[in-house]
């Protein structure tokens, strides 16, 4: 793949007004892409273009799915996201909260607000709307809440007031698997004790583990102390305790699924939470 003829390519098929431009970006664990950037004098977004998903196509064929992608995407409803960044009470308004993993992100970390929660980091996002009623978020870092003036503990309170605003759900695998993926699940819920907690998008809904008051009520119909297991940044499965056995046993299953079925940048942790019914706080299981 040679990135300096796409680039050109694209760059002379998109013709003036239009600045392109290759980026190496880290994503979520320490995981780099190779992202081509468009951006036009009248709009402040640049959508990044990952040249990893055009991997099977030759460089003539990527330079033109590049600007299929470019084309489909680009809508005149996006939110100034630069002009959102300028307003404190507009980043307060729609800050919301990701939660990562602490040590596969320690040089992004180094540069962004965050938190700690249990052996995870807090990370801070803003949403704004991308046109047709969908949403995107962009990462705060140091420099906005220091141009802005917001302490990390004004932040961080205003974040978890909106993630919380925009509700969690949980839902047995049961029904998750017959009701939402249509595939047939032969045990019930008294078969099958455990039960998906994520955020109503299912994506980013890891978070809950901020909350563990989230996990009260099933708790207590379960009538003990369950087992969180971080399936992915996007959700987590709780299983009552007395079903649960071992936790090293629990924590290789978590560490086999993380490096076979999910995506590297995906991965949340290979360790294994608890609640607890009697303190009502959440632990890393022992």
């Amino acid at each position: 793949m040679n990135t300096t003829a796409i680039i050109n390519a694209v760059a002379q098929k998109l013709g003036e007004g239009y600045e392109v431009t290759l980026n190496d970006v880290v994503k979520n664990n320490g995981n780099k892409k190779q992202g081509i950037t468009i951006r036009t004098t009248d709009c402040n977004i640049a959508p990044t273009i990952y040249l990893e998903d055009f991997a099977e196509y030759t460089d003539g064929e990527i330079a033109e799915k590049i600007i299929e992608v470019y084309e489909r995407n680009r809508t005149p409803e996006i939110e100034d996201v630069c002009s959102i960044f300028q307003d404190k009470e507009q980043v307060l308004q729609r800050a919301i909260c990701r939660i990562v993993n602490k040590d596969q992100n320690a040089e992004t970390l180094a540069n962004i607000p965050h938190t700690d929660c249990l052996d995870l980091a807090v990370t801070y996002r803003v949403q704004f709307n991308m046109g047709g009623g969908e949403n995107a978020t962009a990462l705060i870092n140091n420099q906005h809440i220091e141009h802005l003036g917001i302490s990390l503990e004004e932040l961080d309170q205003r974040a978890k007031q909106n993630t919380l605003s925009l509700g969690f759900e949980t839902i047995s695998m049961a029904k998750l698997m017959q009701d939402i993926y249509g595939l047939p699940f032969p045990m019930s819920e008294d078969d099958a004790p455990m039960w998906v907690i994520s955020n109503k998008e299912r994506f980013g809904g890891a978070t809950v583990l901020c909350y563990a008051k989230m996990f009260s009520e099933l708790a207590v119909k379960t009538g003990g102390d369950l087992y969180i297991i971080p399936s992915s940044i996007h959700e987590v499965i709780a299983i009552p305790v007395a079903a649960g056995g071992d936790t090293a046993f629990l924590r290789d299953m978590v560490s086999s699924v993380n490096g076979s079925e999910v995506q590297p940048e995906e991965v949340l942790s290979n360790s294994v939470y608890k609640y607890s019914i009697a303190t009502g706080e959440l632990e890393v299981a022992a």
